[in-house]
Formats: C-alpha cells, structure tokens, sequence
C-alpha cells in the first residue's frame, strides 16, 4: 500500500512530498516475473560512519553501506541492515530514535526510513519537484513530531497522521542565507538547529514558525556542524573549533563565543551530565571539571572522527572514516573494523575458477571475497602509482587473475596464493608503454581496460601511451603490441578479444573490429604484425561513437552499450538497431552481460535492466528492489551456481539466477516444479538444459501444448495462448547435439 502527501512551502515555489511504503515491494517493468528478495544477497562496507546513536548499551551506526547495530555486550559482530531488508537508502547520514524506541535513518536520496520492530520498514521520500533532498539528521519531540533538517530546510515530520507525513517544512529561518540544516535538538520546549549559516532556536510548540521571525538565530562565519547540552550550558561544534552559549537557553537570549579548538574541526559534539566529547578532525576530545582535553585523549588514535555518542554503560562510541568504530572506556580504547569489501566503490567485477569474486575499487585497490571473509591486496595500493590504482580485472583460463591500473601498468596474480604470489608488468618487462613524462621516471602507465580471451592472450588497453601504442598483449609468454602504426588510432576504453579479431570500444570513434595477423609472436619476441580496423559509428546506426561496455552473447549477438543508449549488431542489414529500455533506465549503458538462459544483464547509471530472450524485461534500482546501489558499472556471471554478481558505486549485489545450465541434456530440470499459474502473477518454469535447446511440452496423453527456444521459459500456455489446467505435463529436451532429455512437469492452475 502506498500513500502519498504533499506539503506546499509558504514561498508557494517547492513541493515536497511524502511516500510511505507498507512492506516490501519488488517493482517491475515488462512482463518478466521479478526476483524474488531471497535471490539476493548485498555486500556493503559499514567503516565509514557518518552517525551514531545509542540506546541502552546498544549503539547504531549510520554508515556509508547501510544501517548496522552492535548488541549489548557484543563487539565485533554487528547486525547489518541495508535496502535488501527494506531500508530507504544504504548511504546514510544520521540514525535516531522516536517514541516507543522506534528507529529512523536517512542520508543523500533524500528517503526517511522508519522501522517497524521486527516487522519490516516504511520509507518516505523527500523531494523537490521529484529530485531527491539528502536529510541530514532528525529529533523526535514529545508531540507525536520528528523533525527532519535536511539540505533543503527543517521538516516538520508527522509521525501518526496517514501512517506518517511531512506537516510543515521551514525555509525561512530568521535571517539565516542558507536553509540546509546539520543538526537538531530539542531540548525541554525549545528546538534548536545549526547549519552553514549559523545557530537558530525557536518554541517546539508554535504554529507560526513558517513566519521566519519566530526563529531567534545567530549568523556564523564558522560553518555550524553539531550541537549538544552539558553542563547546563548549550554548545556548538563549527568548522573552526567548539562554541559556547552565553545566556539563558530558556529563552534563547544570549550570545555565542569560541570556548576551545581555534582552528580544529569539531565534526560532532555529545553531551553526558557534566561531560562533553567532541569527535574533531584530530581525534576524541573532552570538556570535564570545567577543562577541555585537546584531542587525541588517552592515547586514542589521532584521526578524523566523524561522530560520537555515550551508551548507558558508559562506553564511548567514535565514528571513524573508513576505519570502523571507535571504542573507548575509562581504562582502554580499541577501532573496531568491520569484514566487508574495502570501500563500497566498485568499478569492476570477476569470478575465478574458485567461485572467488575479486572486485577493482578505483581508489583502494583490489579485493576478493571467497564466500566467507572479504581480503584486501594491500600491494595494489603501493603498485598503483601516484593516481587511483584499479581499473578493470579479468579471469585467464589457466585461473590466473589480471589486473589494470590507472598509472601502474598490468599485474598478474597467482590464485594460489594471492597475498604474495603476484608480478606486476611495466616498461621493464612487457609491451606495456608509459605516458609521456620529462620530469618523471617515464613509467606511469595507463591501463584502462583488461581482457583475457579464450585461447588465454591477455589485452591491455593501453592508454595515452607514448609512440602512439593503444594495444599490449601477452602471448604465451611473450609481450607484444599495436599501434596507430598498426591502423589501431583513438583512445580505447572497452577491449574484448575473440578467436582471431578484437572487438574494441572507442572513447569517440565507435566500435571496432580489429583483425591482426598472425602470429602475434614470433619465437617467444614481441612482435607487431600489423592488422585492419573497421570502424562502426553512428552513421552505422550507433547512437553515440562513445562506447562503454560490449557484449558478444549465447547467440553470437554484438550488443554495444554507448552513453546515448544500446543497440545490437544485426549483421544481415549491417547496422545497429536501437534497443528499448524503460526510460528510467537513463541512456548511460556502463555494463553487459549474458547469463546461460542468455538473459542480457545490462548496468547503467541508474540501476540494472534484465532483458529476456524474448525481450521481456526487469527493471532493478534500491528503491524498487534490493539492489545495493544504482550507478551499476559492471556485472560477472557464475555460470557454474547460476549467479550474477553486480558492481555498483555503493557496493556489491548476488544475484541467484538460477541459469546454471547442465551439461547433459538428460540431466534438464524444470524450475520450479511444482509449477503454479496464479492469478495476478506473471511465472515462467525455467528448464536449466545447455545453450541452444528447445524444449517441448506434452499432455500426459501425447498431445502438444507447446514449444520454445529453452531459454524463454514457459509461462504456462498452449500454442494459442490459453492457460493450460492443473495436472502432470511431460516435457522434451532436444539439445544443441541432437541429444534429448525428459521430465515431468506438475501444473497448479489457481488463476
């Protein structure tokens, strides 16, 4: 159930409305039924706290990677919670609590979650004109309201009415130039909020706060990030260290001063009886007995601290960038991390041989994940050279995993032993070329992309290299190269190699197929052989000659994904057709691939589109689904477990597909079986035969009911069109070999 209300600022100009959704739902574009929640699994890291919250001894970190929460007396097990369970948004920015210990969180998609105890979540949107407002923190009040400041104002949130609606929202704060609000409490009857512009307070409980004058406020050149009550007194975090309130906070009346930290960053402030810590750009600090303690205090670590809170126990909980949770008592300290990808930036994505899945991070490096605990190569980081280090990694077929690097060249890495087992090639030792540099060391080399085909040769797009190289390859052994000598012109981002050609993505060129000789080494020496480019462009029906990701699928099919779109080769009419997508897809086509059913996965900056064999077609963002992040860079297939593996910029998401093929004919399953047609829903039974097959579908009594390309599935139909009743059907393989498998099929007819 969904229900929206919409509040119209006083200035008549901003809309902004409220979405509560009951439960869970999977939305969908086509007719292809959607996953279901279990299919998925997100990986996110949660080190990067940007709010913390306590209640009892329990403490809640808002993080980068969603929602996560210590239990009482357990330090190093968190229990993780992001979109998959139903929250709003996976990068967060504060966590608070209401009455009757309810929980509420959002962050930069402008989307306020509220748990329901153990019953699922409700999410409301913040919008202006249907762009997202980020929220930045919120206070429940005594009345039934949470007030939420968010980069758009104060919003005066109305937690009962309609199962919870935005009542009021303030642009207008006395005479503050900035509306964006950092912070807010409310203490006793009054409430108070900071931000850029400075400090406002103003009665909880007045009906005309729309009337900017109700507001008492303070400008502020400092840029105000946190406020908090110690020691009857009222203090303010800023940009340039802690201030104190100088009068009398019943009223309002008073004056702000520097009391501690010129020049220190005073990112969150927490008050506890007579004690105040600061988390500050340079660790924990203390204000106790009247004196402030610099930060770092007692040997904790001198880092940047983003957020701080006391639970009931006394135990202090610092929020860190990257690093995890700060635990600090009256007798140690410990940074607690926590397992999880190296940072939820994902730019590309590989499955080994080993159902290892190895992700890039364009600014950390390299890391995989082995089912049970995430590894970090610490050596990408050092290998990479002075720019971000990871671009792109693929698979060999002899196991051995290959990594490109922005400024580090290529790296080959055992799989045997990854924490050791790896060469990196440069200048020195392979066919790879550096960007040209007269001050430097002439070994700042740019790989942008990777490729391993399936004969094992390994291509490097070689970028802004000298001598006009754009192609290293490794041959069996021996490196070689092309260049525009070699007719390969243009800045090459996407490189996939085939049986005797490339297939390569121009940055403004289109797409080409590249044919070199052979062989492309001669007794073990780099060699060039020469070669012939033949370029496809928009005038060949391309929608963009910028290319960003290829895809030669089950079917031998070239799709091409450009920023303007996708399209398909059809090499009859030799020309691109345009293929349609849902429109909020976006035109930016950042990843293909193709599952074993030849499902088409396609990544773009707004989420993940399934396209059918039939052309039916899913549309996935976090919003609508449990995928972990929108901007989807690049999607790997298990064909082995029937698994997609999604890279996104907020983290990564498992997919089961459930498109594990066999490899004997005889061995087809039908999927799900039972099968049940129901009303209102829309359900295929899928048959994991090979690549290729074609399935027919039997009475019991040898009549035909239908038949179809494996791949498509069967939605439970004869030839013309009507649903089919319950009973045993018998269904027929007949395998790309010519081979056949048999099965029965059970059919529950409910609709």
């Amino acid at each position: 159930m969904m229900t929206r209300n919409c509040v119209q600022h006083a200035s008549g100009i901003v809309v902004l409305c409220a979405l509560a959704v009951s439960g869970f739902v999977l939305g969908a574009v086509g007719d292809v039924v959607a996953l279901e929640r279990s299919d998925w699994t997100n990986y996110t890291n949660i080190n990067t706290i940007r709010g913390l919250t306590s209640r009892g001894d329990t403490v809640w970190m808002a993080t980068t990677g969603g929602l996560a929460y210590l239990p009482s007396g357990d330090f190093e097990e968190p229990v993780r919670i992001t979109n998959l369970e139903g929250l709003g948004d996976n990068i967060l920015e504060f966590v608070a609590f209401g009455p009757n210990g309810i929980v509420w969180t959002g962050g930069s998609s402008g989307r306020l979650s509220r748990r329901w105890s153990d019953i699922g979540w409700s999410v409301y949107p913040f919008e202006d004109d249907d762009t997202p407002i980020p929220l930045n923190c919120a206070a429940a009040d005594t009345n039934g309201f949470l007030w939420v400041g968010s980069n758009s104002g104060l919003h005066k949130f109305d937690i009962n009415r309609n199962g919870g609606e935005i009542k009021e929202t303030y642009t207008r704060i006395g005479n503050w130039t900035s509306s964006t609000v950092n912070d807010v409490m409310i203490l006793d009857d009054r409430i108070w909020i900071v931000g850029p512009a400075g400090i406002a307070v103003a009665d909880v409980n007045d009906q005309f706060l729309l009337d900017p004058s109700r507001w008492t406020t303070w400008t502020s050149p400092e840029g105000v990030l946190s406020i908090a009550y110690s020691s009857e007194t009222m203090w303010v975090g800023t940009s340039n260290g802690v201030w104190e309130f100088d009068g009398d906070i019943a009223t309002g009346e008073g004056s702000w001063s520097l009391a501690a930290f010129a020049s220190l960053a005073a990112n969150d402030l927490f008050g506890s009886g007579d004690t105040l810590w600061i988390a500050s750009a340079r660790g924990l600090g203390r204000r106790a007995s009247d004196t402030f303690e610099s930060p770092p205090i007692m040997g904790t670590p001198n880092r940047m601290l983003t957020s701080v809170v006391q639970s009931r126990d006394g135990t202090v909980w610092c929020g860190t960038i990257d690093a995890g949770v700060l635990r600090v008592d009256d007798s140690s300290w410990e940074l607690i991390a926590f397992d999880g990808p190296i940072d939820n930036d994902v730019i590309d994505v590989a499955v080994d041989h080993d159902g290892r899945i190895w992700c890039v991070h364009p600014v950390r490096g390299l890391d995989f994940f082995d089912n049970s605990e995430w590894t970090h190569l610490q050596y990408t980081d050092e290998l990479s050279g002075p720019s971000g280090p990871a671009m792109a990694v693929d698979v060999a077929p002899d196991g051995d995993i290959w990594f490109a690097m922005w400024g580090g060249g290529g790296m080959q890495i055992d799989p045997d032993n990854p924490l050791t087992g790896y060469t990196r090639y440069d200048t020195s030792n392979s066919s790879l070329m550096f960007v040209v540099d007269p001050g430097g060391p002439n070994n700042y080399i740019v790989a942008r992309d990777v490729n391993v085909d399936d004969s094992g040769r390994v291509w490097f797009a070689n970028a802004f290299a000298d001598s006009g190289v754009r192609i290293a390859y490794h041959d069996d052994g021996c490196w070689g190269r092309f260049t525009e000598d070699d007719d390969v012109e243009g800045e090459i981002l996407v490189i996939r190699g085939q049986a005797d050609h490339l297939l390569l993505g121009f940055e403004n060129l289109g797409v080409g197929e590249y044919t070199y000789g052979q062989p492309l080494c001669g007794n073990g020496q780099p060699g060039n052989n020469g070669g012939e480019l033949e370029l496809r462009r928009t005038f060949d029906g391309l929608p963009s000659d910028q290319v960003q990701s290829i895809l030669i699928d089950r079917a031998d099919t070239l799709w091409v994904g450009t920023n303007a779109g996708l399209v398909r080769w059809i090499p009859d009419l030799r020309r691109f057709f345009s293929v349609p997508l849902p429109s909020e897809a976006g035109l930016s086509i950042n990843a293909l691939a193709a599952d074993a059913f030849n499902t088409i996965w396609i990544g773009t900056s707004r989420g993940l589109v399934a396209r059918g064999s039939n052309g039916e077609i899913d549309f996935y963002t976090p919003f609508n689904s449990p995928l972990v992040g929108r901007d989807v860079r690049e999607i790997a297939i298990d064909d082995r477990e029937g698994i997609a593996w999604i890279a996104t910029g907020s983290g990564v998401s498992r997919i089961v597909t459930g498109a594990a093929p066999v490899e004997r004919t005889e061995e087809t399953l039908a999927l799900p079986n039972p099968f049940e047609i129901a009303t209102g829903e829309d359900r295929e039974v899928r048959f994991n035969a090979p690549f290729g097959s074609h399935v027919y579908i039997y009475t019991v009594s040898g009549e035909l009911v239908a038949d179809m390309d494996a791949s498509q599935g069967w939605d439970g139909r004869t030839r013309d069109g009507r649903f089919v009743a319950s009973g045993i059907y018998l269904f027929v393989i007949r395998g790309p070999d010519g081979d056949y498998g048999r099965g029965k099929l059970a059919v529950i007819q409910t609709r």
